[in-house]
């Protein structure tokens, strides 16, 4: 007997999980096939894990190391699917068919979550109710999600869980490698950049702070910010860290030698602000510095964004072909 063929005993079953807590386990707790897993990265600390996992359930964005480390998924979610719009070579048509559709987190379909059957789920702090349905269907790693972390403090984590540490010091490696010939490649450098992208409405533009994964790499590259542009802390009072609005009629902020403009939410209105004279007085527009980023990687940290952004970052800023210099190893999974 399976669980996939008793819809309501999994509603049942489903009910009595969500009041389920997580709570510090101990190497007592722990079965003859699971190890515990310590790190401080952890919200309970320490959790007992499987040996050797082997369905693995990505809730959100970081299923973009899963195809790094070479592990695969058995659930999708909308992270996964925005993973698939910007590499879509990095998982085939039966690997995807194979997955049970989660949804968004933060209304996660906890009975597909069940269908699955993961021996272990990856998940963050930031994702509480979702958390609280999932936890006792599977091992559930939760991140203590830190918006200072370096990233590399989760990949290692994640590697040191899924028992793919080397496989992830690899990717380190390659990703610091390339950064390294990036730089040099560039330069001493004076130029500004900004990160944009055009909203819902005409009158505004969405405007990213440092705290973006895409212009972190830029800033160390040695691309600065206007000054006008707001500081995280400044941004977050308003609004988050992360990104602000900014009307029409303050343009002039993001007056920079760079304009990295990611995709807009509606195609008229990025269409309908583009043409606006304000935007054309930008020396950015005026000396076709305007960089179309189609995708939604800049603002996903995960280590195939990271690449695909210095993509990004050697054609538009080193003006070099990255293929002759650093070749990008996952350059396959968004080119045909």
């Amino acid at each position: 007997m399976t669980l996939k063929k008793y819809p309501i005993i999994l509603f049942i079953v489903l009910l009595l999980l969500s009041a389920c807590g997580q709570r510090t386990q101990t190497a007592a707790d722990c079965t003859a096939d699971q190890r515990l897993f310590t790190s401080d990265t952890l919200v309970s600390g320490s959790i007992c894990v499987p040996e050797d996992p082997q369905r693995i359930a990505f809730i959100d964005e970081l299923v973009g190391v899963a195809p790094v480390i070479g592990v695969g998924t058995v659930t999708r979610s909308v992270y996964f699917d925005l993973l698939s719009d910007d590499f879509p070579n990095v998982f085939t048509e039966s690997e995807i068919e194979g997955m049970m559709d989660l949804g968004h987190p933060r209304s996660i379909n906890s009975e597909n979550m069940l269908l699955a059957e993961p021996d272990l789920i990856i998940s963050n702090s930031g994702w509480r109710r979702a958390n609280r349905q999932i936890i006792s269907i599977a091992p559930t790693v939760i991140w203590s999600y830190d918006e200072d972390s370096d990233w590399r403090v989760y990949f290692r984590a994640i590697g040191e869980v899924l028992n793919r540490s080397d496989e992830v010091e690899t990717a380190i490696e390659e990703l610091d490698g390339r950064m390294a010939v990036l730089q040099a490649e560039v330069g001493e450098t004076d130029e500004t950049f900004v990160v944009v992208r055009t909203m819902e409405e005409t009158g505004e533009i969405q405007v990213f702070t440092t705290n973006n994964f895409g212009a972190t790499q830029a800033t160390l590259i040695g691309l600065t910010m206007p000054d006008e542009i707001l500081t995280p802390v400044e941004a977050s009072r308003a609004e988050n860290a992360w990104w602000y609005p900014l009307s029409i009629e303050e343009l002039d902020h993001i007056d920079a030698d760079h304009i990295f403009l990611l995709r807009g939410w509606e195609p008229d209105i990025q269409d309908e602000f583009l043409a606006n004279p304000l935007w054309q007085t930008l020396e950015a527009v005026q000396n076709d510095q305007v960089h179309f980023i189609d995708g939604e990687y800049w603002v996903r940290t995960h280590p195939l964004a990271l690449h695909r952004i210095m993509d990004d970052l050697f054609v538009h800023v080193a003006e070099v072909d990255p293929a002759d210099v650093a070749p990008n190893p996952y350059a396959w999974t968004y080119k045909e």
